[in-house]
């Protein structure tokens, strides 16, 4: 542990030190700026994980470590694998008609494990499904969000909230697929091609103007207090590190619309 810790210290000093990006020195030392983001092309294969050598503390020490200051368990992750059989009949009827699509392939799909910070401050592993040809983008996109401490509330796939986008939202979890249409319109959204991500949507709420340029909705529900951007936190603007991230890697905003301004919303043209 001691060893990882004084590399990725050494990597950071690195990269601070010469002005570049993480994004830019991964694009010229993949091997290195990566750390633990790899790409596994077989059914459920992930990298093994490091475990921490046993602390001989008495119990009342471990007691008094806080959560926040203790060491993991383990390396954080940031890998993409197929979907395996298993996560595929899970999805089923949830984030996808059980029958299929026409769009997509299931081998079109990657299965992401990113390791983030909460609100409070402690370090998570979350899962997100995202399109093939954007998966090493996100990979690369929240591993500098976790290296920054970029705070995300929850990021679970849709199948924990029965599909329900307006439930996912509701709970400020962060998400990339699901197979819908854009509102009440017939039309796919870019989640249905799995080539769009919503980042702590309650705090980046979604505002419909009506004809009158007069707020007509704002989604998810209890994010009203949000609209206003001025000192909301969580706040995502041209001013914030993902929104950075995610226009160098050329994903487009929603908060830059205009009849309907998508605060929390990341799409990548094309497919």
């Amino acid at each position: 542990m001691i060893l990882a810790c004084i590399t990725v210290m050494a990597f950071l000093v690195h990269v601070i030190t010469s002005g570049e990006s993480l994004s830019e020195y991964a694009d010229k030392h993949p091997e290195a700026a990566y750390g633990t983001v790899t790409f596994s092309e077989t059914e459920g294969t992930a990298p093994e994980a490091t475990e921490a050598p046993a602390e001989e503390n008495d119990e009342e020490t471990e007691q008094d470590l806080n959560e926040e200051t203790r060491l993991p368990d383990r390396e954080p992750v940031f890998y993409a694998e197929l979907l395996t059989p298993q996560l595929i009949e899970t999805i089923k009827g949830i984030s996808i008609p059980a029958e299929g699509v026409p769009e997509l392939d299931f081998e079109d799909l990657r299965l992401l494990h990113i390791t983030f910070v909460n609100f409070e401050g402690v370090e998570e592993v979350g899962e997100m499904i995202c399109n093939k040809s954007i998966a090493e983008d996100l990979l690369l996109i929240f591993r500098e969000l976790y290296v920054s401490g970029y705070q995300i509330e929850s990021m679970q796939l849709v199948e924990a909230f029965e599909g329900s986008d307006d439930r996912s939202m509701a709970a400020n979890n962060t998400s990339c697929f699901n197979y819908r249409n854009i509102g009440k319109s017939s039309r796919l959204s870019r989640h249905g091609y799995g080539m769009a991500v919503d980042i702590n949507p309650v705090y980046n709420p979604e505002i419909k103007y009506g004809s009158d340029g007069e707020i007509a909705a704002v989604n998810p529900a209890g994010s009203e207090n949000y609209v206003n951007r001025d000192g909301s936190p969580h706040r995502i603007d041209e001013n914030d590190l993902a929104y950075r991230l995610f226009t160098e890697r050329g994903f487009i905003w929603g908060g830059s619309w205009n009849s309907s301004t998508d605060y929390m919303h990341f799409e990548k043209p094309g497919y």
